[in-house]
């Protein structure tokens, strides 16, 4: 999770990767992307909104082992609550890692050494994911 301290017009991605693969969270073209190695999507939040001291986070679940036909999935949250819909995660999701892109801006990162503000204890798998034709 980060919380945004200051911004001037500024760019702000949060997200997951591993140098080939990125889902991210865009709050300045408010929208969700994706982008694998020739194929880049995106699906637009037109309601999305931020500002100074919400706190943006990015989850990342790995059904249990029990569930073998479930793949893992990701979702972002503002303050807490989740934010649109869960993104399976279809391509190879090794070594998977948080970032955060920033421009023209502070934050202040948690990446787990603290609590955070999303309950991940009432956390269940989900059922309700973006679909292929929602992106663009």
């Amino acid at each position: 999770e980060v919380k945004i301290i200051f911004e001037k017009e500024s760019g702000i991605k949060i997200g997951l990767g591993n140098g080939t693969n990125y889902i991210y969270l865009w709050l300045n073209d408010k929208s969700i992307n994706y982008s694998f190695p020739n194929k880049s999507k995106y699906f637009s939040l037109r309601s999305f909104t931020y500002k100074i001291n919400d706190i943006i986070g990015c989850g990342l679940v790995y059904p249990p082992p029990n569930m073998t036909n479930k793949l893992p999935y990701i979702f972002f949250t503002k303050n807490g609550k989740q934010i649109g819909k869960a993104i399976l995660l279809e391509k190879d999701c090794d070594s998977i890692k948080p970032f955060v892109g920033l421009t023209c801006c502070s934050i202040e990162a948690n990446f787990g050494d603290n609590f955070f503000i999303y309950d991940v204890d009432k956390l269940c798998v989900t059922k309700e994911f973006y679909k292929e034709e929602e992106f663009k």
